[in-house]
């Protein structure tokens, strides 16, 4: 799982993105230099996150096979 934060969200905000990292032992928790809208603003970070999953996912189903 990724979770995606900004840098400077509020603290309550802050405390939502932490239970989410916790979630599973394998989270892996970005900082964006973005607003809300980190799929408008970054899509690069969005797209290199969504490809390191799918690489991630067929090495593990491989490895089952």
């Amino acid at each position: 799982m990724v979770v995606i934060s900004a840098n400077h969200p509020s603290e309550h905000w802050r405390e939502y993105q932490q239970l989410l990292v916790e979630l599973t032992l394998c989270t892996d928790q970005v900082f964006a230099d973005t607003g809300h809208s980190v799929h408008l603003e970054n899509p690069d970070l969005i797209v290199g996150k969504v490809l390191k999953l799918i690489q991630q996912t067929s090495r593990k189903n491989q490895w089952h096979s």
